[in-house]
């Protein structure tokens, strides 16, 4: 639960990122793999049994299907990292930055 922040308003769920970008990425990265993986078996059957297209599909199939176990477990290394400590925001009336 690290990784979420705790919106205070409706207008904030909206503008803030739940996530990281990077997780965010991954997740549509995943999910584009997995079409591509499930369309190249339903659309084997344009090729005759025992073809060079028929082969290739197969072997992009099994490409595709290690890749999405590649990203899947890069995500799942990403989600358990240890969430960045927070700064604390400066006190009323007071900046940031160091100087007058």
């Amino acid at each position: 639960m690290d990784k979420l922040t705790t919106p205070t308003s409706r207008t904030s769920a909206l503008s803030s990122p739940r996530f990281a970008a990077g997780l965010i990425g991954l997740h549509w990265l995943t999910l584009l793999l997995i079409a591509a993986v499930y369309a190249l078996m339903e659309f084997k059957g344009i090729y005759p049994k025992g073809s060079a297209g028929r082969e290739a599909m197969a072997q992009w199939h099994f490409t595709l299907g290690m890749t999405v176990l590649a990203v899947t477990a890069v995500r799942l290394l990403v989600a358990w990292q240890p969430a960045p400590a927070h700064r604390a925001a400066p006190a009323a009336g007071r900046s940031c930055w160091p100087g007058p």
